[in-house]
């Protein structure tokens, strides 16, 4: 009776433990289903905010107007001088959706060498965001260059030092933070 008790409490025992096991098994899918919920919900949220971000963007793109080769560095604000963008080595621009709610606003694009144009909303629209800058050609006035001016010459100051004793076998100097250290001679020979 003792052995079948024994088996019986053990197992009782296993199944209790089984459960046990079991039911933290259950409660960890339950969590880690919460954890994957909830990171899949902000995978979500920031693919939707990325992509929401990217259309509302306005792409386009500055070339020269007599060559069509594209200008790289133009200078892209709102006309109070208010700073917005440069275009990249291919000409490429792009200007956030909210910098153009107001319709009246104007956009500036100035480089060196051509016209700036003053575009409206509209205008960008009208032309799909392509914008061509005039070279701007301005008549010098007359240079003249003089190649009789005298070439700056540097100076050093010095002072003149006393003239060294005779039989000194080698002599060096050093000249450093306006000091000069004079180095070299007999060893038996001191100079104060």
């Amino acid at each position: 009776m003792h052995k079948k008790y024994n088996c019986q409490y053990r197992k009782s025992r296993c199944q209790s433990v089984f459960n046990e096991w079991l039911d933290f098994i259950n409660q960890m899918k339950s969590v880690i289903l919460i954890i994957f919920t909830k990171k899949l919900l902000c995978i979500v949220a920031m693919a939707l905010c990325s992509w929401f971000h990217l259309s509302a963007q306005l792409k386009g793109r500055v070339l020269d107007a007599q060559t069509n080769t594209s200008l790289a560095g133009v200078n892209i604000y709102f006309t109070p001088h208010k700073g917005l963008t440069v275009t990249n080595t291919d000409g490429d621009y792009i200007l956030p959706e909210l910098a153009l709610q107001n319709s009246a606003d104007s956009i500036c694009f100035s480089y060196i060498g051509y016209f700036t144009q003053k575009l409206s909303k509209q205008n960008l629209q009208d032309n799909n965001y392509l914008v061509l800058l005039a070279p701007s050609t301005q008549k010098l006035g007359e240079i003249t260059v003089d190649g009789k001016m005298p070439l700056l010459k540097s100076f050093v100051g010095f002072e003149k030092m006393a003239s060294m004793l005779r039989g000194l076998s080698s002599f060096g100097s050093t000249l450093h933070d306006g000091k000069l250290y004079v180095t070299g001679g007999d060893t038996g020979f001191i100079i104060r």
